[in-house]
C-alpha cells in the first residue's frame, strides 16, 4: 500500500505545491493571487515588487492557500519526580479542522487482503 500526498481542494479543483516560478505582491494588496514568471510576463499589474512564493499549495485559477495548522506545546515528565523533565520540550502539529484534502491510496495488482 501506498499512501500518496493529500491535496487541498475547495470541492471542485485540487491545489497543487507552488512550483518556484509563482510570485506575488511583496507589499501585500491581494496576496491570495499567484502569478507565473515562467511566462513571458515579468512583472505585476499593479507595478510593485514580485516576492517568490515558497510555501503552500496554488490552484489551477492562481489562487494561492496553505492549509490552517494547529501547534501544540508540551514537555515530557520525568517520572521519579514528576516534574517537567529538563530539556524534554516538544511539539505536535496536527491540520486544523473543517479543510478539506483529496488523497489516494495505491495498491499493486498483487496485493491480497486478509480479512
Amino acid at each position: 500500500m501506498r499512501f500518496i500526498d493529500g491535496l487541498p481542494s475547495d470541492g471542485d479543483a485540487i491545489a497543487y505545491p507552488v512550483p518556484l516560478a509563482l510570485h506575488k505582491s511583496k507589499s501585500g494588496g491581494d496576496d491570495t493571487i499567484a502569478y507565473n514568471f515562467a511566462s513571458d510576463k515579468s512583472e505585476l499589474p499593479d507595478g510593485t515588487q514580485p516576492k517568490q512564493m515558497r510555501e503552500g499549495y496554488v490552484f489551477p485559477d492562481g489562487h494561492h492557500v496553505e492549509p490552517a495548522c494547529n501547534l501544540r506545546m508540551k514537555t515530557a515528565i520525568d517520572p521519579k519526580t514528576g516534574h517537567a523533565a529538563e530539556a524534554q520540550l516538544f511539539g505536535y502539529e496536527s491540520l486544523a479542522r473543517g479543510q478539506t484534502f483529496i488523497a489516494w491510496v495505491e495498491a499493486d495488482d498483487t496485493a491480497r487482503g486478509t480479512c
